[in-house]
C-alpha cells in the first residue's frame, strides 16, 4: 500500500483548509503509524480514543475526523486506496455532541456588542504607526466577518476600490474560490491611511512589527501578533476573553437580523444553517410572541 500524503487535498480545497487536514492527519499517524494508517479499524480506535482519553471539546474532534475522511476520498478518487476501504472510512461515526457534553472550551463564544466593538476599534492610538496599522486591522475584522487567517495575510491586491465595489478577496478553508467579503466605508479609509502612513512596501495589507513594535517589516503580521493586538486593547478596556472570531460572530449576530442571506455571503458558509448554529448569538427574548394577534 503506498503512503498517503495528506498533501494530495492541495488541489481541491483551499490552502488554509489544506493545512488543518496535513495537521489533522499528522496526529491520525502519529496514533495510527505511518504503515497503518489505511486501516478503517484504527480510525475508529482514534475515534474512541479522541472521545474518551482526550479533553478535546466536540467541533475540535469533528474537524479531526473530517480531515482524515477528506484526505481519504482524495486517496481513493486517485486509486491510492480502493473505494470500499474509502467507504469503510465513512462508515466510522462521527462523534456525537451528546456524550460529549461540558467539553467545550470556556469562553469559546465571547459576546460582543456593538458598543464593545466601537470601543475597541477606536482604542488604538493613531498617533502612532502601531495605532494606525492596529485601528485598521480591528475595523477590517469588525466589519468583513473574515477569519483571522484571511485578515492578516490580506494583500493590497485584494483590497477592492476604484468601482469593483466596496470589499476584500478572501479564500478560506471552505473556499476553492476567491470570495468577496463585505467591507466598511470607516475600514477602508483606515486602511487606506495606514497604507499611506507605512515607510515600506509590501504586497501585504498588515504588516508585522520587530524590535518590540519600533520597525515595520515587510512580511504580514502573525495569527499570534494579531491574537495579542486584540487581547492587549480588550484588557484596556476591561473585556474579558475576547477573540479574534468573536468579531467574525458579532458580524454574523448583527446581519442576520437584517438579512439572513446577505449574513451567509459575507460569512461565505454553504449552507445558512451553518451560520445559524455556529456564529449568530441572539437568544430568544421574552415576549416575543405577544401581540401576534
Amino acid at each position: 500500500m503506498p503512503k498517503i500524503d495528506p498533501s494530495i487535498v492541495e488541489s481541491v480545497v483551499s490552502a488554509a483548509s489544506a493545512a488543518i487536514y496535513r495537521r489533522d492527519f499528522a496526529a491520525f499517524e502519529a496514533f495510527a503509524g505511518a504503515e497503518d494508517v489505511t486501516n478503517p479499524a484504527q480510525f475508529a480506535a482514534w475515534r474512541e480514543h479522541l472521545i474518551k482519553q482526550t479533553t478535546l471539546a466536540h467541533a475540535t474532534v469533528q474537524r479531526m475526523l473530517t480531515s482524515v475522511r477528506m484526505v481519504m476520498r482524495e486517496a481513493a478518487a486517485r486509486a491510492l486506496i480502493s473505494k470500499a476501504a474509502y467507504a469503510d472510512f465513512q462508515f466510522v461515526r462521527s462523534a456525537q455532541a451528546r456524550t460529549m457534553k461540558g467539553r467545550e472550551r470556556p469562553f469559546n463564544k465571547t459576546r460582543l456588542t456593538s458598543e464593545d466593538v466601537r470601543r475597541l476599534c477606536d482604542a488604538p492610538d493613531a498617533s502612532t504607526l502601531l495605532g494606525v496599522r492596529d485601528r485598521a486591522l480591528l475595523l477590517t475584522m469588525a466589519s468583513s466577518g473574515a477569519r483571522i487567517s484571511e485578515v492578516v495575510t490580506l494583500a493590497v491586491d485584494h483590497v477592492l476600490a476604484n468601482g469593483q465595489g466596496r470589499g476584500i478577496l478572501v479564500n478560506g478553508k471552505t473556499d476553492v474560490e476567491w470570495r468577496r467579503a463585505p467591507l466598511s466605508a470607516e475600514a477602508g479609509e483606515a486602511i487606506a491611511a495606514w497604507l499611506a502612513a507605512r515607510p515600506v512596501q509590501s504586497p501585504c495589507v498588515f504588516n508585522a512589527f520587530d524590535g518590540s513594535g519600533a520597525r515595520v517589516a515587510v512580511r504580514h503580521i502573525s495569527r499570534t501578533a494579531a491574537w495579542q493586538s486584540v487581547q492587549k486593547y480588550a484588557g484596556q478596556l476591561g473585556l474579558d476573553h475576547v477573540k479574534p472570531h468573536d468579531f467574525r460572530r458579532f458580524v454574523a449576530t448583527s446581519l442576520v437580523r437584517r438579512n439572513p442571506r446577505q449574513a451567509q455571503l459575507a460569512l461565505g458558509h454553504k449552507s445558512l444553517q451553518t451560520t445559524y448554529k455556529h456564529y449568530v448569538l441572539d437568544e430568544l427574548e421574552d415576549g416575543v410572541v405577544d401581540n401576534l394577534f
